[in-house]
């Protein structure tokens, strides 16, 4: 309706709209009233109902239905709190809503989870709510999503799904470009191909490598923005990721490069890049007449304690709003913005639930999951390469180790900053040390298991 105009379009949003989305019941409609978490909704496939809350905001957007407008909004909180992990993906039970936020540390709920298609609706979802609603959350949702689970699912290895060799026929055993679930306590990628069909002449896909594609999209698309006011506009820089943008501004064109290594190092540096012959300039060339000013907001991540910014060298002091700093000026080609994040690593520990029911149905914790931590440097969280002891449980590792003393202490070392690290690479090290000098060495989770056979790994990992 929004391309065309053809109010039967709209008509039919309405119907849909008028009949709940489900059988029995009216998922909009729970939304609205913010009751209950998503995972206890009849229907608990997660990006199917993601998608169905996105089409509402696109309906409550052209109605002006600001009730539907703030029932998409909780229900994008609600799945925050209830269904988002570490690794910034959701469900321990295949693709579904289960509150994985609990259930994230326990051993043993289920191999196939963390599906790479529930990561991407919910990168694309976040980013949606985000530019809506403005809630910096969101934006730190996708980023933790984005650097953790999708680019952990990437197959920068080429490698094939072991049991494709053994099923024999006509099957032709070449590699999907991502990976379908991923691990968060000891485990292997690799483990299955969701959504798996057979073309006849002997090809194959899966609904992870067909849609895995649109998580790099929508981090490229929503990392700048511009919003415009009064015929005016302010720029909006919400993902550090390295390249440049060159934008149509009411004022003229800008652009500028981003050069960083950001989430393995909290260092960027934004450069001012004005084209010739439109209101910029060029080294010499530059006119004498000042550029009209410029509004530039850097969002400050969620997790960043402290951050220093400056403008050619020279310190601001500048206050976050709603999660961003604001640069206002007239900027020179070469101008060059620097912000720098303080990062330190920081435990999260497991909910200790025991047990819980939901629909009928009671859930026992992993008794282990007491054990467990996950260590967080920024947006990234670090895993070990696990050993396996005989139970089929992750050896521990020394308790010392992560410590107050022990995380203040520890040795962060940046390694392959190309966003595909090689099997044998690192994009980042941690090690860590206990009092007696026992090591513990954790790595960037995006840049580990990249070898299926290799050595399993898992955020939540025990210690004693």
């Amino acid at each position: 309706y929004g391309l065309t105009g053809e109010k039967k379009l709209l008509r039919f949003a309405e119907h849909i709209v008028s009949c709940g989305g489900i059988d029995g019941d009216n998922i909009f409609e729970l939304a609205r009233r913010n009751e209950i978490d998503p995972y206890t909704y009849p229907v608990t496939k997660a990006y199917e109902m993601i998608s169905c809350m996105e089409g509402l905001l696109e309906y409550a957007i052209v109605t002006n239905n600001e009730g539907y407008k703030q029932a998409v909004h909780d229900f994008g909180k609600r799945v925050l709190t209830s269904d988002f992990t570490v690794i910034g993906s959701g469900g321990m039970t295949h693709e579904l809503f289960d509150h994985s936020f609990f259930r994230q540390s326990s051993m043993g709920v289920c191999e196939i989870a963390q599906e790479t298609c529930v990561t991407v609706t919910m990168m694309k979802f976040f980013a949606r709510l985000y530019a809506e609603f403005g809630d910096p959350e969101f934006a730190d949702a996708l980023e933790r999503s984005f650097f953790n689970a999708y680019l952990g699912a990437l197959n920068t290895e080429k490698q094939v799904e072991p049991r494709l060799k053994k099923m024999g026929g006509n099957i032709i055993p070449e590699f999907l470009p991502f990976d379908s679930y991923s691990p968060l306590t000891l485990g292997r990628r690799g483990r299955q191909i969701g959504g798996f069909m057979v073309f006849p002449e002997g090809n194959y896909y899966g609904c992870c490598a067909c849609i895995g594609s649109l998580g790099a999209a929508v981090t490229g698309l929503s990392s700048v923005r511009c919003q415009e006011d009064n015929g005016k506009c302010e720029l909006f820089i919400d993902h550090l990721i390295p390249g440049e943008a060159l934008l149509d501004l009411p004022e003229g064109r800008f652009g500028f490069r981003i050069e960083t290594d950001y989430p393995y190092i909290g260092k960027a540096d934004i450069i001012i890049t004005l084209p010739v012959g439109e209101n910029g300039c060029s080294g010499a060339d530059c006119p004498a007449e000042p550029r009209p000013e410029t509004v530039i907001n850097v969002r400050i991540p969620g997790w960043c304690r402290n951050y220093r910014v400056a403008i050619n060298g020279s310190a601001k002091e500048l206050k976050q709003e709603k999660g961003h700093v604001s640069l206002r000026g007239s900027f020179k080609d070469g101008d060059v913005i620097s912000v720098e994040f303080e990062i330190r690593p920081e435990i999260e520990r497991p909910v200790i639930y025991g047990s819980e029911t939901v629909a009928g149905e009671i859930r026992e914790q992993d008794p282990r999951a007491k054990e467990r931590i996950c260590v967080k440097y920024g947006t990234l969280v670090l895993t070990p390469e696990l050993e396996e002891t005989a139970e089929g449980f992750d050896a521990p590792l020394p308790a010392g180790a992560f410590d107050e003393a022990a995380l203040s202490r520890c040795n962060i070392r940046p390694g392959t900053v190309d966003r595909l690290p090689k099997a044998s690479e690192r994009a980042l090290t941690a090690v860590f040390k206990d009092k007696d000098g026992r090591e513990a060495t954790l790595f960037d989770y995006s840049s580990c298991g990249k070898k299926w056979d290799g050595r399993p790994i898992g955020p939540w990992f025990r210690i004693r």
